[in-house]
């Protein structure tokens, strides 16, 4: 396959497995151009970048435009420090006018017990994009949003339901398969959120550290997963 990904890392340094995290993802990508977006300077071939605004999912998604406009790429494959992936990930291809999701995603939770859990839903970490419509879509969305996107509606490109709710064009999007599952690790360090417009207080907490470990397993459950192997042995790379 012609050389046309280029993957973009984002990273503002805090999770504690950046070293084995880091191993794996250039693995992963082989020789795939890579722009790292980070708060600190890292250790990785490229084109190396800061950021220093305050952690947000507005941030993520200034960071995403930032990156695309420097590659050259027909591709973006996003990459987070929380994602790991394999070979075969990188191979996905969406249509050059619509954003593809890798849903064979595992995500395991950094509390409590060790266990890997699927869930389908689209996740920027583990994101296919055609750059060019992947910057007609964040301008677009920033040239309505100046002071920058609401935490509630900083949704993934091609999400029809934010993109409603953001008052923008409705993209195209899809799901894609890789072989090998990609695993997402749940923790502590990410940005809080309430998740939902109006939470009830009576029913839940309010305190938005504490909401960092209350998300729940998808319905299919496993202890080991193809290539990755065993929950309790992964997890341990992260503590």
């Amino acid at each position: 396959m012609k050389n046309d990904l280029t993957v973009l890392f984002l990273t503002i340094n805090k999770v504690p497995w950046m070293k084995f995290h880091n191993e794996k993802l250039l693995e992963a990508i082989g020789n795939h151009p890579l722009i790292t977006i980070s708060r600190e300077p890292m250790d990785l071939p490229g084109i190396q970048l800061r950021q220093t605004e305050e952690q947000s999912h507005d941030n993520i998604y200034r960071q995403m435009l930032r990156g695309a406009k420097i590659a050259t790429t027909d591709y973006i494959a996003m990459a987070e420090d929380d994602m790991l992936m394999s070979k075969d990930h990188f191979e996905l291809r969406p249509p050059l006018d619509t954003f593809g999701y890798n849903w064979n995603r595992w995500v395991m939770f950094t509390w409590g017990e060790p266990i890997y859990s699927f869930k389908r839903r689209y996740c920027n970490g583990c994101s296919i994009l055609p750059r060019l419509e992947m910057i007609d879509a964040l301008e677009e969305r920033y040239a309505k949003w100046k002071d920058g996107i609401p935490h509630l509606l900083a949704g993934e490109l091609g999400y029809a339901k934010m993109e409603k709710s953001l008052g923008v064009k409705i993209r195209k999007s899809t799901a894609l398969y890789s072989k090998t599952p990609v695993v997402q690790i749940q923790h502590i360090y990410g940005t809080p959120g309430y998740g939902r417009a109006n939470p009830d207080p009576t029913r839940d907490t309010m305190d938005l550290e504490a909401r960092k470990t209350r998300r729940r397993h998808g319905m299919i459950r496993a202890y080991e997963i193809p290539y990755w192997g065993r929950s309790e042995e992964l997890v341990k790379h992260f503590r």
